[in-house]
């Protein structure tokens, strides 16, 4: 058992280490370097062999130990699958574009290829910057051996032109793609290729060569010409006039003239007549890698660099030597399907009258010709089977006529579901073995869980009347990602973006919004404007720390827009490589564009547009193209009319004109839209902006929690004092608080449509509400239960409205529109409140060992007590947090192809089941046997999950970033909370000997 635990502590620090240098490197280096290393996999077949020496040492075949037994064999069965996956499957994209089709996949792993005449050869590398990366092949030919060996390697690595007087033409290149978006600067020699948009790009030394596409060259008087397969538009960027080129007519690409054709726009930066190309490590992050190899062939030797990208296909290139071609390439290669997928059409859904993606899909037809065609449509979570293959929607093309799919072929599936399934099993049923250290009683329970700010001090401003602001936020209207919604909600969501408070100036959150609008020569004056860094007050002119500024200081005395430069510089910054100041600065900056639009009235999406499905609502004076002129101009009558009878109204008091025409107004909408929002469901949901539940609750379990903790350590220190009122009181605080709080997850998902912990925000408040039901199984055991879920239920909520986290409902991304999101999420995250309460439990125990002495016998009965509940707790905790990551794998293959693929967010959730499968396993081994280092290990242990939620959100990049925020500076309170901590286990760890001893099992 010594052993298996070692083995588990190494495996947890070795894939932490991997998720920083995926942070810093990105994925593919930290699987060169750690994932899929030689000694790694040794570490899985290690703890292998040590799950069989357990299992057989153990017998834990015995009927009495069944469950633990399918748990544990469960595991060999999932490293089994895995390992046929990992040696024997594959996995690549495929690109297609509408009305052609495609039968090559681009693999995920790079490799190392050599080619002479109709021979290749090709080795599978992982080449990183921190493993090394030298290698040696050969290749036979009729006339000798070829011998390449490796002399220096750049992963990131730039194309750097030099002027060489025996060199060759250079072009430096730069090409937009059309498809996938985006421009890239390339450096290219005759023979070099590039591809854009699907189409071939050729720098070609001979004018006789075809090329499918772009071919450029250097003719007999030096210039650089273009050739290509369709028409081209010309266009001077110094005098703007446009040439057309006809197909297949070479022309000479002059300084300063962009090429356009449909699929990409080429203009050359510079010419280099006689050059060469070096590689050198690049500045920044680059798709780019380089290998200086020394070829020997014949008897000669010389050396040459190649270079390949991480991603897109190996562009082999040539090597003389002997006086023989050989071509040689790094990269991704492409493999061929014995079948054809075309695109018949790719369908982009977006969220009703916004650009935000609701889902993307292909409808394709599989051509095979060993069987009959057939149609299939394939979107997220609706994969594509065919003869073994899978394929997933992954991606799609910037001009949104070609999708990107990803294929798997997995022979491991099968075994690695069938150990998810008896993993699963095993934990579910481990309370009904004999000897389960669960109480039968909770048996059921398991199953159904398992299932289941301060005010700104300004003069203030001219308000709208509360009663007309209250009518006003009953209007529909639609913001852009997609979701119609009260105006009481828009409200609330702009004053607590712009300000980061509830309301303003002793206005609530509608009658600042009206109030914006109708009155934006007064609203624009006041500090309302979060700065959000002490940094930011100088770039508008105010002293560094300043917290609050008006919309109007952010604009030149002319009307110029001040952070405008720097926030589209840090815009270009790549976002893992900005800094927290860059980083708050587009946060502000995107707080300002809001404002700005409120002031203008362009925020309220509120005027139907009759029969559109894609454009249903549209702002004041933002007429879209399918208006006509006539209902454009009706709708802006009753707007002006409206906003200009609230001025009056907030000058005179009187809004009887403003509540006619915001009758009209609502009238209106009614009139002409498709969408609505019924009254209930209206009423709903601004009955939820009201009752602002969850905020409400975080003060209720804080003071149950530390108000029942208070007598429970006078009772022990003085049995005199009672604790059943205490209790009694508690236990009814408690079980109200969780009835709201479930009431209130109830609200948010029917006014969501969802399931409401897709967010930050929301699952905070699902882990809060799963630690206070954890209070509700175990409180009957002891008082410190009641006491410490409370803590920790309020400390979750207390977190969820801190000011870097958004309570905005929203909509949801296309990979999160599934139901594997509700089990999954609800799963892990139920997980993390019973880990919690394990963690209060450890510290409390902790507490107890402080003040232990022979006078307080009782306080030996409370620690073991604590012990027991915590054991059972924290084993329930694992079992949810591994099913999650189950459920979650699963849900990973069937979204996109692949349950694993040693992202942050996974790695992270799999360290802390090692770390409290280590926890939970120490009590089998002797010298490790102690229920203080138990209490102890699982208050430091929570620092995995704490890690798991807020660190690889906040701090780690991974593709979990669509739940995430920005980076955000590690909180004060952390570094206090830690203190305490070490102080606690410091203390405790005094009066842990035997001098005491105590009456325990545990110990």
């Amino acid at each position: 058992m010594k052993f298996a635990v070692i083995l588990l502590a190494v495996f947890a620090i070795v894939t932490a280490t991997g998720t920083f240098i995926e942070n810093d490197y990105g994925n593919p280096v930290a699987r060169a370097g750690i994932y899929n290393t030689w000694w790694f996999e040794l570490l899985f077949l290690l703890i292998s062999i040590g799950l069989i020496n357990n299992i057989i040492k153990h017998k834990m075949w015995r009927l009495t130990k069944w469950s633990i037994f399918m748990f544990h064999i469960s595991i060999i069965v999932i490293l089994f699958g895995s390992a046929l996956t990992r040696y024997f499957g594959y996995e690549g994209m495929m690109h297609v574009r509408e009305g052609s089709k495609a039968n090559t996949i681009t693999t995920e792993e790079v490799y190392f290829s050599l080619s002479h005449g109709e021979s290749t050869k090709q080795w599978k590398k992982r080449l990183s910057p921190i493993t090394p990366s030298s290698f040696s092949h050969s290749l036979p030919t009729p006339q000798g051996k070829l011998s390449v060996q490796t002399a220096d390697y750049i992963h990131w690595a730039a194309r750097a032109p030099v002027a060489a007087p025996d060199g060759v033409p250079l072009i430096v290149l730069r090409i937009s793609d059309k498809g996938k978006g985006g421009s890239f600067d390339t450096v290219m020699a005759p023979g070099d290729r590039e591809t854009a948009g699907g189409m071939p790009i050729v720098f070609s030394a001979s004018a006789s060569e075809r090329v499918d596409g772009i071919r450029i060259r250097v003719n007999e008087k030096g210039e650089v010409v273009i050739l290509a397969r369709e028409p081209m538009v010309g266009m001077n960027m110094s005098t703007q006039a446009n040439t057309m080129v006809a197909a297949n007519t070479e022309t000479v690409m002059a300084a300063k003239t962009v090429f356009d054709t449909s699929v990409a726009s080429l203009i050359v930066r510079e010419f280099i007549p006689s050059g060469k190309i070096d590689y050198v490590p690049a500045s920044e992050k680059t798709d780019l890698s380089a290998l200086r190899l020394k070829i020997s062939y014949k008897g000669e030797s010389i050396e040459k660099t190649i270079y390949g990208s991480h991603t897109t296909v190996q562009n082999p290139q040539t090597v003389q030597i002997g006086g023989e071609q050989f071509r040689m390439g790094l990269g991704p290669i492409e493999k061929t399907l014995p079948f054809y997928i075309r695109l018949n059409d790719f369908i982009m859904g977006r969220y009703p009258g916004s650009n935000a993606p609701s889902s993307y899909e292909s409808k394709v037809t599989v051509e095979d010709p060993r069987s009959e065609q057939y149609p299939y449509h394939i979107y997220m979570n609706h994969i594509l089977i065919h003869d073994s293959y899978r394929f997933y929607q992954s991606s799609y093309d910037a001009d949104e006529l070609g999708t990107i799919l990803s294929v798997a072929r997995d022979p491991g599936k099968i075994p690695v579901y069938i150990g998810f399934f008896m993993m699963t099993l095993g934990f579910l049923l481990q309370p009904f073995s004999k000897g389960s250290r669960y109480n039968r009683s909770l048996a059921g329970l398991v199953v159904a869980v398992a299932l289941g700010v301060g005010t700104i001090h300004a003069q203030n401003p001219p308000a709208v009347s509360v009663e007309h602001a209250e009518k006003f936020s009953k209007l529909i209207v639609h913001d852009i990602q997609g979701r119609f919604k009260p105006a009481h909600t828009l409200a609330e969501e702009v004053v607590l973006k712009l300000s980061r408070h509830t309301d303003l100036y002793g206005q609530n959150p509608s009658q600042v919004l009206l109030g914006m609008m109708a009155r934006p020569d007064v609203w624009q004056e006041q500090p309302m404007i979060q700065l959000g860094h002490p940094g930011l007050g100088p770039l508008i002119g105010l002293p560094e720390g300043t917290k609050v500024a008006t919309f109007s200081r952010f604009l030149t005395p002319d009307g110029r827009y001040i952070l405008q430069e720097p926030s589209e510089e840090a815009n270009r910054i790549k976002p893992a490589e900005r800094s927290k100041l860059q980083n708050k600065l587009l946060k502000l900056d995107e707080r300002v564009s809001i404002a700005y639009t409120v002031l203008q009235g362009a925020e309220l999406r509120l005027f139907p547009v009759p029969g559109s499905s894609t454009e249903p609502y549209f702002s004041p004076g933002d007429k879209p193209a399918s208006v006509d002129m006539l209902y454009y101009g009706k709708a802006m009558e009753i707007w002006t009319n409206y906003i200009s009878a609230v001025k009056t109204g907030i000058e005179t008091g009187n809004y009887t004109r403003a509540d006619a025409w915001l009758q009209r107004l609502s009238a209106f909408q009614k009139e002409n839209s498709g969408y609505s929002i019924s009254d209930s469901r209206l009423a709903l949901e601004i009955k939820m902006n009201e009752l602002n539940l969850f905020y409400r609750l975080a003060p209720i379990y804080l003071l149950t929690g530390f108000g029942l903790m208070i007598f429970l350590f006078l009772n022990l220190v003085n049995p005199i004092v009672p604790v059943r009122i205490p209790l009694v009181l508690s236990w009814i605080f408690l079980l109200g608080a969780f009835t709201a709080h479930t009431a209130g997850l109830a609200l948010r998902w029917n006014v969501a449509g969802h399931a409401p912990w897709s967010n930050g925000y929301e699952s905070l408040v699902y882990i809060s509400w799963a630690t206070a039901l954890s209070a509700l199984i175990f409180g009957r055991s002891t008082p410190f239960v009641i006491s410490s879920t409370s803590i920790m239920a309020g400390l979750a909520l207390f977190v969820a409205h801190m000011s870097w986290m958004d309570p905005q409902v929203t909509t949801l991304v296309p990979v999160l529109k599934s139901y594997w999101l509700t089990i999954h999420v609800s799963v892990i995250s139920g997980s993390y409140g019973f880990l919690a309460l394990g963690t209060l439990l450890g510290f409390f125990t902790l507490i107890l060992f402080v003040i232990r002495s022979p006078s307080r016998p009782r306080i030996d009965t409370s620690i073991r007590n604590l012990a027991i509940i915590n054991e059972k707790t924290l084993m329930m905790g694992l079992a949810l947090l591994s099913i999650g990551n189950i459920l979650g794998a699963v849900w990973a293959n069937e979204s996109w192809g692949r349950y694993w693929s040693w992202d942050p967010k996974e790695t992270w959730t799999f360290i802390a089941i090692m770390i409290y499968s280590v926890v939970l396993h120490l009590r089998f081994i002797p010298v490790l046997k102690s229920t203080f280092l138990f209490s102890a290990s699982s208050v430091v242990a929570y620092a995995s999950i704490i890690m798991t939620y807020f660190g690889v959100n906040f701090y780690l990049t991974g593709m979990h970033s669509y739940a995430a925020g920005d980076p955000v500076p590690i909180p004060a309170f952390v570094y206090y909370t830690l203190a305490v901590v070490a102080i606690a286990i410091g203390l405790a760890w005094r009066n842990s000997d035997a001098r005491v001893p105590l009456a325990s099992k545990n110990e």
